[in-house]
């Protein structure tokens, strides 16, 4: 979650009743590290010797006897420390690992925060402070085109440090643009940070101890393994301040690539200030590679050539997938943070900084990564973090790597290509 969709994740809080934002109190103090009991509106959250009681209310006034307050939408005076939607928001923002964030959102909003629907106020109120929509519009479709020209997934991000001169980058000091959706995770009361320490260290991931990763190319063998022939979605994500038009703007670049069966289909957008531009589609059906790209005049379709699809385009999901922990994990320090439980299962949190042993990155700032990571290695969310120089600015860089509906994924080819081509090689 980031700055520009904090508003949307507190607008929807505000849209729980008291019981289940109760339930979202809860789960928010366990991921703080709290070990915490909720009986009705009244949570206990406990870590070592510090205990605190929170009552969660409507906005009425009144005394109340707890340490907290959480009143959503404020304007509760009958305690000197109440909580509402914003602080909960800066919580999420500032006191739980990313990954954990996102599947508190998915947990009790239903979401993660990209995916939360912004309302229509929400969206008049930042028009109204910004750029009018008609007119970021037309700003997005200049910078289509611009990235259009240096082909269509270097806008992914996968490509590291990739500045465009006519959309160079501004300056920040906090990342930017929204988060990306991470692999489903289903939340319980129960489910807590439990102590790396008090597990068996044969139930770790390959290449993964109590003190972190100690061989990484076990990790990376074990993710590809489970992996395997399975179907999957993946999702990458870049995040980076951007100006456009003499404004700085937040800009989310997506790539979401589905696989199965020796297909897949490969997804590109662009999105700003609440406007999403297509940047375009690659389909592979086992043997030939398609591409529907946006342009000026509408979408143009055509075969891609494997020469074409090697220089120009990312590397093939199988490739991604075989990259993954050896480029972003392969940083001086990690540690296991704790585990989660899921069920009967475990997912292990692991973070590291430090500059990473990933060549085609370059030199980089305050580099940190957190991941979720399975019992039998696979890696199921990646969350990096970092700052590049781009002269005399220092630039926030944020990219999200999830996998999701492992072995439950079917690519449908899309209708272009039955138009366009499937039935032209069939005669029909």
């Amino acid at each position: 979650m980031t700055p520009a969709d904090r508003d949307v994740v507190e607008t929807h809080l505000r849209h729980l009743n008291v019981s289940e934002l109760a339930a979202f109190v809860a789960d928010l103090w366990d991921a703080q590290g709290f070990r915490t009991e909720r009986d009705g509106l009244d949570v206990v959250a406990t870590r070592g010797e510090e205990t605190l009681t929170i009552r969660v209310v409507d906005a009425v006034s009144g005394p109340v006897s707890a340490d907290l307050v959480v009143a959503i939408d404020g304007g509760f005076d009958g305690h000197a420390t109440t909580l509402d939607a914003s602080d909960l928001g800066e919580r999420l923002w500032y006191a739980v690992d990313r990954p954990v964030a996102r599947e508190l959102c998915r947990r009790h909003l239903g979401e993660t925060p990209s995916a939360l629907s912004t309302p229509l106020g929400l969206q008049l109120q930042r028009w109204g402070s910004g750029r009018s929509a008609p007119a970021l519009a037309g700003i997005l479709v200049i910078a289509v085109v611009t990235v259009l020209a240096v082909g269509l997934l270097a806008s992914s991000g996968w490509i590291p440090n990739t500045v465009s001169s006519d959309s160079q980058v501004g300056a920040s000091d906090t990342p930017a643009a929204t988060a990306t959706p991470a692999a489903a995770t289903t939340w319980s009361h129960e489910s807590r940070l439990v102590d790396a320490n008090t597990v068996d260290p044969a139930q770790f991931p390959p290449g993964v101890t109590s003190d972190g990763i100690d061989d990484i190319d076990a990790l990376a063998s074990a993710h590809s393994l489970a992996i395997g022939e399975q179907s999957y979605t993946m999702s990458i994500d870049r995040y980076q301040p951007e100006i456009w038009d003499q404004e700085v703007i937040d800009v989310h670049r997506d790539l979401d690539i589905e696989v199965s069966n020796g297909t897949y289909l490969l997804d590109a957008a662009e999105r700003a200030n609440g406007e999403t531009i297509p940047m375009g589609t690659l389909y592979h059906d086992g043997t030939k590679t398609y591409l529907a790209q946006e342009g000026f005049s509408g979408v143009s379709y055509r075969e891609v050539s494997a020469t074409e699809l090697r220089q120009q385009y990312p590397p093939l999901p199988s490739e991604l997938t075989e990259q993954l922990v050896s480029t972003r994990l392969s940083t001086p320090t990690t540690e296991v943070r704790g585990i989660l439980r899921e069920g009967g299962d475990r997912l292990y949190l692991l973070t590291g900084s430090g500059q990473p042993e990933w060549q085609d990155i370059g030199e980089v700032l305050r580099y940190n990564v957190s991941a979720l990571v399975t019992e039998t290695g696979l890696v199921r969310d990646v969350s990096l973090s970092y700052m590049i120089r781009d002269g005399d600015r220092i630039v926030d860089v944020r990219r999200e790597i999830t996998y999701d509906d492992v072995g439950e994924t079917t690519v449908d080819p899309p209708g272009w290509y039955h138009e366009q081509f499937a039935r032209n090689e069939t005669g029909t």
